[in-house]
Formats: structure tokens, sequence, C-alpha cells
């Protein structure tokens, strides 16, 4: 073969080699476009959700407006028909700035009256809670001492009966007087007459005429375990009520429980 002929060989086979190269970068850049066009056609998928989705909220967003600038004219003509009565009626703006100030100061004296309402009321609301509960503890006590009352004409009529029948003496009739709740407890010793676990507070059935005084310490046992202590905050004759000091919480108290006076 001569020296022309190899190289045109040579050239052939390097040409099939490029040629080869190409097709195979323009195959790779085909994938490449296609993987690009497929990942561009997803986001705009997404954009478009998107698109969609914002579309709908500014719709939504553009109704509210739509309601609120109604509103909002409402309020406009509303404010216009106030403005022109009171230029109608006062026509000069120093009057109705003199008003504003009557108004305020009236205001103010209406909120001060309406605070110092509330202030009442609220007090007055712990005033009732607290002679509700002291109904429904002197009732609790008054049924005790009702049934206590008619055991105790039980056993005298029956000993009275005994007595007649086996010497012969005519009794006078002994009529028990019942004993006002607390005048019967000595020496500062009471118990618990009723528990408010929410408000943590006890009634006590000691009172004035046990000599309970406010601001008094007392002590809570059961059995001779020490439950914790209070502090009377408020005294009637025959009780009082005391505010549980903490660590002390009203689930650990219960009714009958041994009340001292601390000294």
């Amino acid at each position: 073969m001569s020296r022309s002929g190899k190289t045109l060989t040579v050239f052939i086979i390097v040409f099939f080699l490029l040629l080869l190269s190409l097709t195979a970068i323009v195959t790779f850049f085909l994938i490449k476009e296609r993987e690009i066009r497929a990942a561009t056609e997803q986001k705009l998928v997404v954009s478009e959700k998107s698109r969609e989705k914002i579309q709908g909220e500014l719709k939504a967003a553009q109704e509210e407006i739509t309601v609120l600038n109604n509103k909002i004219k409402d309020q406009d003509d509303k404010i216009s028909e106030l403005l022109d009565d009171l230029e109608l009626e006062k026509g000069l703006r120093e009057e109705i700035k003199n008003e504003n100030i009557t108004l305020k100061t009236q205001v103010d004296a209406v909120n001060a009256e309406r605070k110092s309402f509330q202030d009442e009321v609220i007090g007055l609301r712990e005033k009732n809670t607290f002679l509700e509960n002291e109904l429904s503890a002197a009732k609790d006590l008054r049924a005790q001492m009702a049934a206590n009352f008619e055991e105790a004409q039980t056993k005298l009529k029956d000993l009275e009966a005994q007595l007649s029948s086996a010497a012969a003496v005519n009794l006078d009739k002994i009529v028990v007087t019942p004993v006002e709740p607390g005048v019967e407890v000595s020496n500062g010793v009471g118990q618990i007459l009723k528990v408010n676990v929410e408000n943590n507070f006890v009634i006590l059935d000691l009172g004035s005429l046990n000599g309970m005084v406010e601001n008094t310490i007392v002590e809570f046992y059961r059995d001779e375990t020490l439950l914790g202590e209070g502090k009377v905050v408020r005294v009637q004759n025959i009780m009082s009520v005391a505010d549980l000091l903490p660590p002390l919480v009203g689930s650990k108290l219960r009714v009958s429980d041994r009340v001292i006076i601390k000294k």
C-alpha cells in the first residue's frame, strides 16, 4: 500500500472515531436535555399548583378586602353623618373640642365609678361565699345538734322511767338545752366543720366566744400527726374562717380534724 493510501486510511479511522465521539456527546447532551426538560416540567407543575393556590388565596384576600372596604365605606358614611350632625349642631371646631374634653372627663368618671362598682361586687361575692359557707356549716351543726338533742332526750326519758319505777319518786321533767356550737370547746382546741378545697380555706368551730381573734395561727392534727397550719382571717361568735398556709392544701384536710390554737 502506498504512503498516500495509509494516510487516507488513518484519516478515515480518525474521522470515524471523531464521528463516534461526536455521536456519544450528542447522545449525552440529549439525555441531559430530556432530564432537564422532565425536571423543568415537574417544576412547572409544582409552580402551576402554587400559582393556583396563590390565586385562590389572592381571590379570598380580594374578597375580604372588598368586604373590609364596604365596611370601611359604611363606617366612613356613618362618620360623615356624625361629623355633619356635629357641624350642624355646634358649627365651630372649638366648641366641638370643648365638648370632646367634657365627654372624656365624663367617660373617665364613669370608668372610675364602674371600677369602684366592680370592686364592690367582688367584695360582696366574697362576703356572700363566706356567708353561704357559714350557713352551710351552721345547718350541718344544727342538724347534728338536733340529732344529739333527740338522742339525749330519749336517754333521759328512759332514765327517768327507770328511776321512777325503782324508787317510786316523782321527778321533775328534765330539759336539755342545746349548747351553742363552739362554746363547749376549751383550751383553744376545736375541730374543722367544713373544708373548701378549691379556695384553700376551712371553717372552724372556734369563735370569739372561745377567745379566737383574727390573724391567729392554728395547727391541724389528725390523731397525733401534725398536718399543717392556717391563719384565721374572719371570726364570728361561734365559728371562724382560716386560710391554709403553704405547703398545706385543702385536699389534705377533712371534717373533724382537730384544731389547736398555736401559742
